[in-house]
């Protein structure tokens, strides 16, 4: 239950005869990690505190040279050659960093405890910090949506997160009013030989006329 005036943790999400579930009340929650486990995990800190050491980061007061930066935030490729992280939102990891790789809008992405993130948007000048008490409120999956507030192109209602070829589809579909939609993709498709659809982060706007490959 809630504690009025109490910013400890609590979460909906419960482990009820070996399975988690959401049943939607909160729950205290409490955790002890060890030792060597808390650099990684169990600081303490402030929303404003974060802002202004990414701030000096950024700025070069911490480490003076830009090359050392930008390493910092580069997602580092396997031994096979691809990229991997956590889930398909944090799908890479820098030094350090777990990092959101995309063609547009790429972030450095700390996350812990499925209640706090911290995204820094180096291509953009743009960092986003956001701490909660709510085990589950997972705020990596709207962060991206408070950065659309400055950059409109990161809002889901605007496209972002689709591929290139589904955002052209779905602008043309916007321009012809939603008229005969599977009509104006087979057209695109005989015109553009090279032209498939793929979806990412599960964002389809309704298009369910169109098969992904």
């Amino acid at each position: 239950m809630a504690i009025p005036n109490n910013a400890g943790a609590y979460s909906t999400i419960i482990n009820m005869e070996g399975k988690w579930i959401n049943d939607g009340k909160l729950h205290n929650v409490f955790a002890t990690f060890p030792v060597f486990f808390r650099t990684a995990t169990g600081i303490i800190s402030t929303s404003e505190d974060l802002s202004k050491w990414l701030i000096a980061l950024q700025n070069g007061k911490l480490l003076q040279n830009k090359n050392s930066i930008q390493e910092l935030f580069t997602s580092v490729k396997l031994n096979d050659g691809h990229i991997d992280g956590f889930n398909k939102l944090t799908n890479g990891y820098a030094l350090g960093w777990p990092t959101v790789e995309r063609e547009e809008h790429p972030a450095a992405a700390p996350v812990g405890g499925m209640r706090s993130a911290l995204f820094v948007y180096p291509k953009d000048d743009l960092s986003i910090v956001v701490l909660t008490n709510l085990q589950g409120s997972n705020p990596e999956w709207f962060i991206d949506e408070i950065a659309g507030y400055y950059f409109p192109d990161m809002k889901v209602k605007n496209g972002f997160g689709l591929s290139n070829n589904l955002k052209s589809l779905r602008q043309q579909l916007i321009e012809s009013q939603f008229k005969n939609g599977y009509k104006l993709y087979t057209k695109i498709k005989k015109s553009q030989q090279r032209f498939h659809i793929i979806r990412r982060r599960n964002q389809f706007l309704g298009l369910s006329i169109i098969r992904t490959k």
